[in-house]
């Protein structure tokens, strides 16, 4: 039968996977040879679907985020703008930082030759 040829092409992950859970949905009978008997196609299909949509979740959810994703974000923290109000004296401190920044520089390089 088709589907069952169907079934032994199957990976034997997905096999594995699909079969625990039609035999815990009582899809799967046990044959007279101890084995079981494969559900028509229409279950196969179901179930398989299920499981890679699954394994493509787990996959999204465990990959670092693709380069295009983490440009988006530097570019939001970039555009967060501070309002002066919600930080009074935010400019001076500021210029006092770039100041002392440039110092420190200076020094750095003096003490390099």
């Amino acid at each position: 039968m088709f589907h069952e040829d169907f079934f032994d092409c199957l990976s034997a992950k997905i096999k594995g996977a699909i079969s625990k859970e039609m035999i815990k949905d009582n899809f799967m009978a046990r044959a007279e040879d101890g084995g079981y008997l494969i559900p028509p196609m229409k279950v196969l299909k179901k179930y398989i679907e299920q499981e890679l949509e699954e394994r493509i979740l787990v996959t999204k959810r465990l990959s670092p985020p693709r380069m295009a994703d983490q440009k988006e974000l530097d570019n939001k923290e970039r555009s967060v703008q501070i309002k002066e109000e919600e930080f009074p004296g935010m400019h001076e401190a500021l210029k006092k930082m770039k100041e002392l920044t440039k110092t420190l520089k200076g020094q750095k390089e003096a003490f390099k030759d």
